[in-house]
């Protein structure tokens, strides 16, 4: 199991309406309908993720996570496929709240645009919930990303809060396994940057 950092981003001084190099918005909130669209607004997000202190926990938190998934078998892309996403609100062992959507998905998969696909259900979802986390994991990268900037940091700026992404795998980032007791973990980096770790979450069981 992979945790990629993934800064605090929050809305900037235009309300959280991301826009163009013409000045015009894109998309609805920060979810853009082009990939050069999307494109840009990574290396944005890159950037502003580059100027913040990396964020730490304190105290007994909030915890969201999310998921989203195709509601047909994988294949040949069709508009507006349809799609289910999922949130969850925990605060140590108590479930506060949970909330499910059903939606579509907006672009077909294209490595390094997962945000032109998901996000705006993801968000949907996680704002459906009624409580907005202290943290949210996401299943998407952050840091490990081509511009540096995957779906789980995206997500987070959207809504406003520290996120982080669980993946079974990375995407561009490598490094050393961790040892082999639950819990054991291990750099993972990606130009000599560190963007996440490898996780063992059980004695020997695949990082």
């Amino acid at each position: 199991m992979n945790w990629m950092a993934s800064a605090r981003v929050g809305p900037g001084s235009d309300g959280g309406r991301s826009r163009t190099t013409s000045g015009a918005p894109i998309g609805r909130h920060w979810w853009p309908g082009r990939p050069e669209q999307l494109i840009w607004l990574q290396q944005r997000l890159a950037a502003a993720a580059d100027r913040v202190e990396r964020w730490g926990p304190s105290g007994q938190l909030r915890i969201a996570a999310c998921f989203a998934a195709a509601g047909r078998p994988a294949g040949g892309w069709v508009e507006r496929e349809p799609a289910w996403a999922a949130a969850v609100l925990v605060k140590g062992s108590h479930l506060v709240a949970r909330a499910v959507r059903r939606g579509a998905f907006s672009a077909p998969y294209a490595a390094g645009l997962l945000a032109l696909r998901q996000g705006a259900l993801l968000e949907d979802v996680v704002r459906d919930l009624g409580l907005l986390p202290d943290v949210l994991l996401v299943n998407a990268t952050g840091r490990d990303h081509p511009r540096r900037a995957g779906l789980a940091l995206h997500l987070g700026a959207a809504l406003g809060i520290p996120s982080v992404g669980v993946t079974d795998r990375p995407l561009l980032a490598g490094g050393p396994e961790p040892e082999p007791e639950a819990g054991a973990r291990a750099p993972l980096l990606l130009d000599g940057v560190l963007v996440g770790f490898r996780l063992r979450a059980r004695a020997r069981a695949p990082a």
